[in-house]
């Protein structure tokens, strides 16, 4: 079973789950949660079905608006509705989010094995991100971390060495799967950007927030970058941000821009178009975990706006920013120079070749589903 709870987790995950859907020995149930059924963020639920994946089971929000903690307890609860009824050997999930944690939390109480993607990254400015990728670390019995460094922070985590398979990232695997397309040609077409025209993509989404009090410090740095880029002139190509708390201010700085001819706000691009415009842009810009995780593979320059990637492992490509104009300025100047252009390339060799996926699933076929496997031992 694998379970997916927002568009850029599905992305990366779907190496594997073409690769499980192809194995005749194998049986995929897949769980779909969160932030696919937003339709204000693109409806992402829409990609999936489109992909040719069948839906197991659907985990909708009661309500558009949410806590954290309500949505955490939602997900909880029906995960363990759904791992009492299909009862899988394996339920497999990837990253840092709390769908992802309320669903790895029912996965043990329900004494469901769990495979974990991306371990061991760290991000100490993100939404809680860190806290929940090592708690479901402790709480997984198989890891998938991307890099060998993410690896041995598992092993400094305690973590058994047998249970860290480290197979490379599904990034690598996408960029393989999307190179005889001419999608991004025609997704270009579509958006009304010239063939030859230079361009980047722009994604910023919202930063942790102080308990009590309010910040939009996310939505000002989107204004101030998209101002920035503006003065310019270069086709900036907008994705909607994801639907931590604070999106709504986010989507309104964006959309402030929206007179703006040659910029193009899109609500959900979907894993194709999205990877293969990264692959001919100038530039990755704001604050999204792509600039240090897909870009490098494509060999493409990145500027990481802002807290929420703090202490992400750089791989050369990114030039790190805070949110005054100056800095944000200087920053995008650095990236789209000929000289920074030219160092990016070939910036991604540690998230290996593009057949993760293929590793990660002849894993997960041989692991005995064993008491060797559920009794977990900490090395420290």
């Amino acid at each position: 079973m694998v379970f997916t709870g927002n568009r850029a987790e599905y992305g990366l995950l779907f190496p594997v789950l073409k690769e499980i859907k192809a194995d005749p020995t194998l049986k995929l149930s897949l769980v779909v949660a969160g932030g696919h059924f937003s339709a204000a963020l693109g409806g992402s639920v829409s990609e999936i079905r489109k992909d040719g994946f069948t839906i197991t089971a659907s985990i909708r929000p009661v309500r558009s608006r949410m806590t954290t903690a309500e949505e955490f307890a939602y997900i909880s609860t029906a995960m363990t509705k759904i791992l009492s009824a299909h009862r899988p050997d394996i339920l497999l999930l990837l990253g840092d989010r709390r769908e992802t944690f309320a669903a790895a939390g029912a996965a043990l109480c329900a004494e469901t094995a769990l495979a974990h993607m991306a371990g061991g990254d760290i991000t100490n400015g993100g939404l809680k991100d860190d806290v929940f990728r090592h708690a479901i670390t402790r709480l997984a019995h198989l890891h998938f971390p991307f890099t060998k460094q993410s690896a041995d922070v598992l092993k400094k985590c305690g973590e058994e060495k047998w249970r860290i398979n480290c197979a490379g990232s599904t990034a690598a695997d996408n960029f393989k799967l999307i190179k005889k397309t001419d999608i991004a040609k025609q997704t270009l077409i579509n958006l009304g950007i010239p063939q030859n025209a230079p361009f980047v993509m722009f994604t910023q989404h919202p930063e942790a927030q102080q308990p009590g009090k309010k910040q939009n410090i996310a939505a000002r740095a989107a204004k101030t970058a998209l101002k920035i880029l503006k003065e310019l002139g270069i086709h900036t190509i907008i994705n909607a941000p994801n639907n931590d708390p604070g999106w709504e201010n986010v989507m309104a700085a964006v959309e402030s821009f929206g007179h703006v001819s040659f910029f193009k706000i899109t609500r959900h691009l979907g894993r194709e178009k999205y990877l293969g415009l990264m692959a001919g842009c100038s530039a990755v810009i704001g604050n999204s975990s792509s600039g240090l995780l897909e870009s490098p593979i494509a060999g493409v320059a990145a500027v990481n706006i802002g807290n929420r990637q703090k202490d992400r492992a750089d791989m050369g490509n990114v030039v790190h920013c805070g949110y005054t104009e100056p800095e944000i300025r200087k920053a995008i100047l650095r990236a789209l120079s000929p000289a920074f252009r030219k160092k990016a390339k070939n910036t991604g060799k540690a998230f290996g070749t593009g057949n993760s996926a293929q590793k990660i699933v002849k894993t997960l076929k041989s692991v005995p589903i064993d008491s060797r496997l559920f009794n977990k031992k900490l090395t420290f």
